[in-house]
């Protein structure tokens, strides 16, 4: 099938911008950088951290559209006992492997994992958005001449046109009414309003960045509490949901925090593929409950699906009682388990690997490289 001009042009350019804009190997002097995990190469980083004794710790990031960011720390001997599990349930795994595995890893990796969670409302909060809002609205009502004019503008939507007529009829409208929302937007008051509203928006992002930062690099999930933490952050690259379409929330996204981490630390672009559909303990397939809601006066059966629930009985979660988790958690601790085995490892596991076959399912090496190549 033949490409257009115009499309070759487009990939064109893109591989030249991305050859041009390759992010350098990130080194314990210099760690921020922003790469797909496939192009990240952490050998330097890790081999220097382990020489000035600091302790290496991954942080999945699953983002959304009511929670912006779930993230979780994986420390690296916490990676090393999940992978142990997956090869204890895989179906090719050896038997007599199998039987080396310590149990006493199933009964902590049993407990739910600890999150750090955004949301628009604490950004709006923080940011004091509704207190701008309500001084916004309390501002117009003393100008009649404001409300009068949006009241007009919303009676004669050009969108609610049909023929040329109506079109050139509200067209005039809106030109008629102009005048006085720019006198009242476009006021020097209101203009210093805005500018106090991005600068301390921009400050409540980045305050919330270096909370994250500080809860992956904090030592209460890992073994050795007294040693500095180098933290990789590994971020899903499935969107933060700004374009949806499901109305009533605000839409933030996370980008503009990502921008943040990048400026200190070092972020890996993971693939999400089958990270909110699988069990991070056992690594087999989840199910979403249903249950029974009353909906307009009758009883309706729907999906939970911001709960994953393991029905493997042999899964050190279903013995324990914990098998119920909530999806963003599950999802964000895949995904720093996907990363985390393609960046020690050079290849993802084989559950969150969308390329997998029959010979590369085999056992899955435990043991940690200071780089994937």
């Amino acid at each position: 099938m033949k490409r257009s001009k115009a499309a070759e042009a487009k990939v064109t350019s893109g591989s030249k911008v991305g050859t041009s804009l390759a992010c350098p190997p990130p080194t314990l002097e210099r760690p921020e950088c922003e790469e797909a995990t496939e192009k990240l190469d952490v050998s330097k980083l890790i081999s220097e951290s382990e020489d000035v004794d600091r302790e290496v710790v991954f942080g999945g990031t699953d983002y959304g559209l009511v929670t912006m960011a779930t993230t979780v720390r994986l420390p690296i001997d916490r990676y090393h006992r999940k992978v142990d599990l997956y090869n204890h349930f895989s179906v090719l795994a050896d038997e007599s492997e199998c039987m080396q595995i310590d149990f006493e890893c199933q009964d902590s990796d049993s407990e739910p994992s600890k999150c750090f969670r955004v949301t628009a409302e604490q950004i709006n909060q923080r940011a004091l958005a509704r207190k701008h809002g309500k001084s916004l609205q309390r501002r117009k009502k003393g100008v009649p001449e404001v409300q009068a004019a949006e009241k007009c503008l919303a009676e004669n939507s050009v969108a609610k046109a049909i023929t040329a007529e109506q079109v050139f009829h509200q067209h005039g409208v809106c030109k008629s009414n102009r005048d006085d929302l720019r006198r009242f937007y476009h006021s020097e008051k209101l203009h210093k309003e805005q500018r106090t509203a991005d600068l301390l928006n921009k400050k409540v992002y980045d305050q919330m960045a270096s909370e994250e930062r500080q809860f992956i690099s904090c030592s209460a999930d890992c073994n050795h509490q007294h040693r500095p933490k180098t933290p990789i952050m590994l971020i899903g690259t499935a969107g933060t949901s700004v374009g949806s379409r499901i109305g009533g929330h605000a839409r933030r996204g996370g980008g503009k925090m990502r921008r943040n981490h990048c400026r200190y630390v070092t972020v890996g672009m993971t693939n999400e593929y089958n990270t909110s559909q699988t069990c991070s303990t056992c690594f087999l397939p989840i199910v979403h409950p249903r249950i029974r809601k009353f909906v307009k006066g009758t009883w309706k059966t729907v999906t939970n699906n911001g709960t994953s629930v393991c029905l493997n009985q042999d899964c050190p979660t279903y013995q324990a009682g914990t098998n119920s988790r909530n999806r963003d958690v599950q999802a964000a601790e895949c995904i720093a388990m996907a990363g985390a085995s393609l960046l020690l490892t050079g290849r993802t596991l084989p559950p969150f690997d969308n390329q997998h076959s029959q010979f590369n399912t085999v056992h899955f090496p435990t043991a940690s490289s200071t780089g994937k190549r």
